[in-house]
């Protein structure tokens, strides 16, 4: 019997009319606090496959459901059989979309767009294709309706991807293979041949849920890379670039058999030493690169946490979405206490990404889970949107703000569309954005180069495009 059977099970025998909370069906299946996320996949996946419905904090069987459970009325054991009940589908990974990343660098020229891909966070370093980049055709002189594309083919679907500052563009991609051995490659633009080629690469323990560069444009840090998975793990690029070495392993579990997922992972931009991460076992954790220490751990919300970003250039407060339906920020220097700045109790739809404005910290960005709505929050008026973004016509898989603008942000979603919006007259209604770019299939992932601003990534399919815009 699955763990969703048990549910089942033991909400038909509750005898609450509005359903079982998740604090009395964790109490009802005994579950201990380390195996929690087990059960918010099986809840997740009930509800998605129509077993469960869920109404605020409770969960109820589906009348369809009950209607397959009932054993038919037969004479002869064998003449009738229990109708088979639908599949489940396998519960979702904390990343949410098995999408590609994409990420770019920054190109010492001001010239050609190309193809990258990935959904979220802003331009910080590279994603990496499996295979070499196809020719990128040559961008047209009008790209004023639609940003100019440039082609990358992959191997592997790609999960995550960010851009890195150096004298050629380059960025890494990692790929979504559900096994145990994935791929993160080092991709770079080669001015001379015009394309792609693959500069370095390593196996990745599990696909990787995000990828970021240290964001050190002055070039002063090591060249580190940082990913999550399983574990936060720190990587560093040899002296001579042409290759990628383990730095260290970072987790922060009890035991040494079990590891709850991670979902995503920032760069403090001020303290580059300062990484943290989010997690579906509901924390999030600061860790301290340099001595390989946790500086501070929290549960930060109810459900598990999808993303996590540190306020722009500031090294104490950062921000976090969970499947709760909250927003809430934190600071270092009162970690007793967080300020929930957005909290929709009506629906409790789970939050996917966000992202603070890369130019004033007061705004941010965030997206629901199968919503086509980008909703921007002022955080000095907390709990209720500012701005709502309503251009797609499918649910949106991440976002980004401009790096060198506080009043354009680009969003990427299953319409396979990326659309930039400028937000310069808000609180005003936004009725279009003033760029689109219609991809070849829904497009999952999304960078917008810090380094270069003219570059945006993003990840469909196989296949990493960088656009110029």
């Amino acid at each position: 019997m699955t763990l969703l059977d048990q549910v089942v099970e033991v909400i038909n025998k509750s005898e609450e009319r509005k359903g079982s909370t998740l604090p009395a069906l964790k109490s009802a299946l005994d579950v201990p606090k380390e195996k929690y996320h087990f059960l918010n996949k099986a809840l997740r996946t009930g509800v998605e496959s129509g077993v469960l419905l869920k109404n605020g904090g409770h969960y109820k069987v589906s009348k369809t459901a009950k209607a397959a459970k009932k054993p038919a009325a037969a004479k002869k054991p064998k003449a009738a059989k229990k109708p088979a009940a639908a599949k489940k589908p396998k519960a979702a990974g904390a990343t949410t979309p098995k999408k590609k990343v994409a990420a770019k660098k920054p190109a010492s020229a001001t010239k050609k767009a190309s193809a990258t891909k990935k959904p979220k966070a802003d331009a910080a370093k590279k994603p990496a294709a499996a295979k070499k980049p196809a020719a990128a055709k040559k961008p047209k002189a009008d790209a004023a309706k639609k940003p100019v594309a440039k082609k990358s083919t992959a191997k592997k679907t790609v999960t995550a991807s960010q851009v890195k500052s150096s004298p050629r563009p380059e960025f890494a991609v990692g790929s979504f293979r559900e096994e145990y051995t994935n791929q993160v490659h080092i991709v770079q633009y080669d001015e001379e041949k015009d394309d792609f080629v693959q500069k370095a690469g390593f196996d990745h323990p599990y696909p990787t849920t995000k990828i970021s560069w240290v964001p050190d444009p002055n070039s002063t840090a090591k060249d580190m890379l940082a990913t999550t998975g399983d574990y936060l793990r720190i990587w560093q690029m040899n002296p001579d670039g042409d290759g990628v070495q383990p730095l260290c392993t970072l987790n922060n579990s009890k035991t040494n058999d079990y590891c709850a997922p991670l979902t995503s992972l920032d760069w403090n931009q001020v303290d580059l030493n300062v990484v943290a991460t989010s997690s579906i076992d509901t924390t999030a954790t600061v860790w301290d690169v340099e001595t390989q220490r946790v500086k501070a751990q929290l549960i930060a919300h109810d459900d598990e946490v999808y993303d996590i970003a540190w306020a722009t250039r500031d090294r104490n407060v950062f921000a976090t979405a969970s499947a709760d339906g909250s927003i809430r920020t934190f600071d270092l220097r009162h970690m007793e206490r967080s300020v929930i700045i957005y909290d929709d109790d009506s629906s409790r739809q789970s939050l996917l990404r966000l992202a603070w404005n890369k130019q004033d910290s007061n705004f941010l960005a965030f997206v629901a889970l199968n919503s086509n709505k980008t909703i921007i929050l002022d955080k000095r008026l907390p709990c209720k949107p500012y701005a709502e973004l309503n251009g797609h016509g499918g649910a949106v898989n991440a976002l980004a703000w401009a790096p060198h603008s506080s009043c354009h942000i680009c969003t990427v979603g299953e319409d396979s569309q990326a659309l930039i919006w400028e937000l310069s007259t808000l609180p005003r209604e936004i009725d279009e954005p003033i760029l689109a770019y219609k991809a070849d299939s829904f497009i999952n992932n999304l960078q917008w180069s810090s380094a270069t601003p003219d570059w945006v990534g993003i990840g469909f399919d196989d296949k990493v495009q960088i656009l110029r815009v």
